[in-house]
């Protein structure tokens, strides 16, 4: 069996490219180390925290309340328009409709969050018995048929 002996120029070159490449390692993880070590979670991540349009009824009468509510605000839609400001209008709402409210309830903190300018609501329903909700996607209203027309021929 035949067996290479590197030459004694070898070496030293081996070595170098080890060391450079171990230090190059080193050096990019030192920064991902130092910023993990953080125990705080950055600002933008608690911002991100969504604004929450919950409703449903109580007794009959139809109830819809805006969290949070840092101002104090007891009209939703100005509460809603503040919010929007501050935290940009794509900033993420989610409308919580209780199983207590009408299907006609499901517009209702859509519009709200429609004329307070917020771009980005997601609406759910909740289910308390099974203690899950389901996303509701509401699209564009079409004439009252038994044969809708495709949102293609839509104008």
């Amino acid at each position: 069996m035949l067996r290479i002996i590197p030459v004694a120029s070898e070496v030293p070159m081996k070595r170098k490219k080890t060391c450079k490449i171990a230090f190059v390692v080193i050096c990019s993880l030192f920064p991902a180390a130092i910023c993990s070590d953080s125990q705080q979670p950055s600002a933008s991540a608690v911002d991100r925290n969504p604004v929450i349009i919950t409703s449903g009824r109580h007794h009959g009468q139809y109830y819809l309340a805006v969290e949070p509510n840092p101002h104090g605000e007891k009209d939703a839609l100005h509460l809603l328009s503040m919010l929007c400001e501050e935290k940009g209008h794509d900033y993420p709402v989610l409308s919580l409709v209780d199983d207590t409210a009408k299907i006609s309830d499901l517009y209702n903190p859509v519009g709200l969050a429609g004329k307070a300018q917020c771009n980005n609501v997601k609406t759910f329903t909740l289910h308390h018995e099974t203690g899950y909700m389901y996303e509701i996607k509401l699209g564009k209203g079409v004439p009252i048929s038994k044969k809708p027309v495709p949102d293609s021929e839509l104008k």
